[in-house]
């Protein structure tokens, strides 16, 4: 796992363990992903739809709680996918 390396470049293995272990949160991933977006969408159009940052984040934190309670929602919760 590289911590140089962007959070929304990081792998679902590297995610998944970061937040296992409970050295990086949900919330700090989807707020790089959030960034991301916002940086290279408009010359790329990948993304037709994102939904409001505030829920987004509030799913984050969701997830985030899980993985505090070690109640995790299936084997990618807190990993953005589109």
């Amino acid at each position: 796992m590289s911590q140089t390396k962007r959070l929304c470049f990081w792998s679902a293995t590297e995610l998944l363990q970061a937040y296992q272990d409970k050295s990086l949160s949900p919330v700090d991933v989807c707020k790089d992903v959030l960034v991301r977006i916002k940086e290279v969408n408009d010359s790329v159009c990948a993304m037709n739809f994102v939904e409001d940052e505030t829920i987004v984040i509030r799913k984050a934190k969701e997830s985030e709680e899980r993985y505090k309670n070690g109640t995790q929602n299936g084997l990618l919760d807190g990993v953005p996918v589109t």
